[in-house]
């Protein structure tokens, strides 16, 4: 099976999702945010403090490459995962690629976004992050799947969608 790879703003619930989606799919599963931090023995908010959002993207970049390359599994990114071109590029190549669109009003009702490096000072930034990032993630993306009611529904969207081969977007 073709790698199913899960895009969005942080706390859009990708990576409750892909764990839904690997277990229903019978797939693997790979955060790259998790992998970033088993790799660097760091949260995501220490490696930002202590190497900055640059060197942050650059793991970020590796480690989208490393999971794009596996086959059969569910790809959680971080948010910001889709900045760069490669990274699109990569996602797009190697998996039908979902944006799990939740609104930043529901994002701040449900997500604990204190250990987001980028919003953990200013919650208020999701907005200005969502309307920075949305053609983005729109453009990468093979299917839309807004995520305001639960996870179980968002991942039957999304499992629907994979299993019956929809049409993208």
């Amino acid at each position: 099976m073709k790698n199913l790879v899960l895009i969005g703003m942080p706390g859009s619930g990708k990576s409750s999702l892909g764990r839904l989606l690997a277990d229903r799919l019978g797939m693997k599963f790979a955060d790259t945010d998790q992998m970033i931090e088993a790799a660097e023995g760091k949260t995501i908010s220490e490696i930002f403090a202590q190497k900055g959002e640059e060197c942050f993207r650059d793991l970020e970049s590796y480690w989208i490459a490393e999971a794009a390359g596996a086959e059969n599994t569910i790809i959680a990114t971080g948010g910001g995962a889709i900045l760069r071109e490669e990274n699109r590029r990569t996602l797009r190549e190697n998996g039908v690629v979902f944006f799990i669109d939740r609104p930043p009003e529901l994002i701040l009702k449900s997500a604990d976004l204190s250990d987001r490096p980028l919003l953990a000072e200013d919650w208020e930034r999701i907005y200005r992050l969502y309307d920075q990032r949305i053609g983005l993630y729109l453009a990468c993306a093979d299917c839309r799947v807004l995520n305001v009611g639960t996870p179980e529904q968002a991942a039957e969207r999304i499992y629907s969608f994979y299993k019956e081969g929809g049409e993208p977007k």
